[in-house]
């Protein structure tokens, strides 16, 4: 069974569209192997993942949880799987997309209250725009043209970067090299025209591995006082100027 696993799943993939299933399917296997997604399609998953920032272990361990939710998505009748997206960053949960109301995406949250090993929710969801027309189309131009203009970018790593655009919001994604490669993105998406707002999720791996060792850094150089000092310090008692006029029952 171990030696046909993989190929069942490269069949499975081919049929549905080759990388982006994958982390589906993965959701119906439980301990399945996440690294197989960056065995098939040569042109994009493998390279995705030679660059992407985080380690083999933690993209396993995100994709994973990825796949655990868009497979709970498909088998729940009352969410769109389409509408709403689910991405994983070291095992932070962000939901993009838009949904058709209050039930869905009551629907939406309890699912993901369900689901363990996640650190925290993240929603960038949108009520539907149903009476709109050719939004799709134009979210679909917008994103397009985006991806054209960081994959021009030389100073640019464009394919750990994930974009979605959501009622002209632009939504980035990914974990990119540092602070700057970030502005650099950022500035690429808000030159585009008919982009409303940029919202960046993007993390560089100094910034997502530690933060609270900064924090923890900072309050170790801020001295105690000594008892004594705090009570030199401490603010004596107040003499009210007042205190000799009459008392008015408030």
């Amino acid at each position: 069974m171990r030696a046909a696993l993989p190929a069942l799943l490269l069949a499975a993939a081919l049929a549905t569209g080759g990388c982006s299933a994958l982390p589906v399917m993965i959701g119906f296997i439980p301990g399945a192997p996440t690294y197989f997604s960056s065995m098939f399609d040569g042109t994009t998953c493998a390279y995705e993942t030679a660059v992407d920032e985080r380690s083999t272990n933690q993209q396993m361990k995100d994709a994973l949880l990825e796949g655990h939710i868009k497979a709970e998505f498909i088998k729940n009748k009352k969410v769109d799987p389409v509408g709403v997206t689910p991405y994983c960053y070291y095992g932070k949960v962000y939901l993009v997309g838009e949904y058709d109301g209050e039930e869905e995406l009551r629907e939406v949250m309890k699912i993901m209250d369900a689901i363990p090993d996640k650190k925290r929710v993240i929603r960038r969801l949108y009520l539907s725009e149903a009476s709109e027309d050719g939004s799709t189309t134009r979210n679909y131009l917008l994103s397009s043209q985006i991806r054209a203009r960081l994959m021009a970018d030389m100073d640019v790593t464009s394919t750990p970067v994930r974009v979605e655009v959501v009622q002209r919001d632009v939504i980035l994604l990914g974990v990119i090299n540092d602070a700057e490669e970030r502005r650099k993105i950022i500035a690429q998406a808000q030159q585009v025209e008919g982009v409303h707002k940029v919202i960046s999720f993007l993390k560089h791996p100094e910034a997502a591995r530690a933060p609270q060792a900064v924090k923890t850094e900072l309050a170790s150089k801020t001295k105690k006082k000594p008892a004594a000092a705090q009570k030199k310090s401490a603010q004596p008692p107040m003499t009210l100027a007042e205190s000799n006029r009459t008392d008015r029952g408030r």
